[in-house]
């Protein structure tokens, strides 16, 4: 049964008024930043006044130390000069000044459409894997992920703003800066504002798209009630146990993959253990049905986790699936610890002609 979430009256009132009160933060932060060099100047020279020392960071100093401060001493001079040209400290400290507001408002949009993307691309991977834990999250993930679009506008317009002057948030986008600059210079193949408006639509369009499809696709899954894929599984495990239950010999290649079994061989034995077919359901508990004098060869491999090692809940756990089924004569073949022994290698070949 389907429900619709509802906030309450409490937390609505709640959210709009922070959202006013961030609102009227950003307002007065673009009020509060200087609009010219002298601005800025008086901005510093009143900061300098209020501090209980002189050697503000934006401030005058009489000492060289400072990063940002005049002083008599010819040391700075090597702190405003780049490549040859002099630095212009002024302009310096109005761009810093004047990006703040920009600043305060393009790393949170660019943090929470960052959340959105980076949930989009593990639903991707769930995806992809075809991973059956997940489910139970697909519509969190998908509400999540409902913001990247307004995400990624916001981010855009604020680059927008960038690429017409109105902040100095990247270096290259300013000409100045980049006359020079040869590293940056030398990217201007790559690094112009053309192109790079270009790539992040692509970008965008590409995110967005892929979410809506496989949303789309989600929930017409869960209203469609075909089960032709759950057929075609059932089909799969159907030959696998054939093939299991026809086998005189069986070889299993077993590496153990972070002190367990590889998820694939999991899956494969998920298919095969079949109630009624590989083994049955009794008052005394669960019988397996396979028995009979089929062999089992488990090739173990490892890099570095000693079979039957405390560590080691691979073998265990293969042993107990293949009892499960009924199958108890089990051999292993002990080709673990590769990366530590080299010999054990040979030792496990030589195993194998000897059967």
């Amino acid at each position: 049964m389907y429900k619709d979430y509802k906030f309450s009256n409490q937390i609505k009132v709640l959210s709009i008024s922070l959202i006013l009160i961030g609102l009227l933060g950003i307002l007065y932060g673009f009020y509060a930043a200087p609009s010219t060099v002298e601005e800025a100047k008086e901005i510093v020279a009143s900061m300098s006044h209020d501090s209980d020392h002189g050697g503000s960071g934006y401030g005058e100093s009489d000492h060289g130390d400072s990063g940002y401060g005049e002083s008599d001493h010819g040391d700075s001079e090597h702190g405003y000069e780049s490549s040859g040209h002099e630095y212009d400290h002024d302009k310096h400290v109005f761009n810093q000044l004047h990006n703040k507001p920009w600043a305060a408002i393009y790393v949170p949009a660019l943090f929470f459409m960052m959340i959105s993307l980076g949930v989009l691309a593990f639903y991707a991977i769930q995806r992809a894997s075809q991973a059956g834990w997940s489910i139970v999250l697909y519509r969190i993930m998908e509400g999540i992920t409902g913001y990247l679009f307004l995400g990624c506008v916001f981010v855009l317009i604020i680059l927008g703003f960038s690429a017409l002057k109105f902040n100095h948030l990247f270096i290259w986008m300013d000409p100045e800066v980049v006359a020079h600059d040869e590293i940056i210079r030398n990217k201007i193949g790559y690094l112009n504002i053309p192109f790079f408006f270009i790539r992040a639509i692509i970008y965008v369009a590409g995110w967005v798209i892929y979410r809506e499809i496989t949303r789309r696709l989600s929930l017409q899954q869960d209203e469609n009630n075909d089960i032709s894929v759950h057929k075609k599984l059932f089909k799969f495990s159907d030959e696998l146990v054939d093939e299991v239950l026809a086998a005189d010999t069986i070889v299993i290649s077993m590496p153990i993959y972070n002190f367990g079994p590889p998820a694939a061989l999991k899956a494969w034995f998920d298919l095969v253990a079949r109630a009624g077919r590989t083994f049955a359901y009794e008052p005394t508990g669960p019988k397996g049905l396979i028995g009979g004098n089929k062999k089992v060869y488990l090739v173990v491999t490892s890099g570095s986790v000693p079979i039957g090692s405390p560590v080691d809940y691979c073998t265990p756990w293969m042993n107990q699936a293949l009892n499960f089924l009924g199958i108890t004569d089990i051999e292993i073949i002990d080709a673990s610890q590769l990366n530590l022994n080299q010999d054990n290698l040979k030792k496990a070949e030589e195993q194998i002609k000897n059967i």
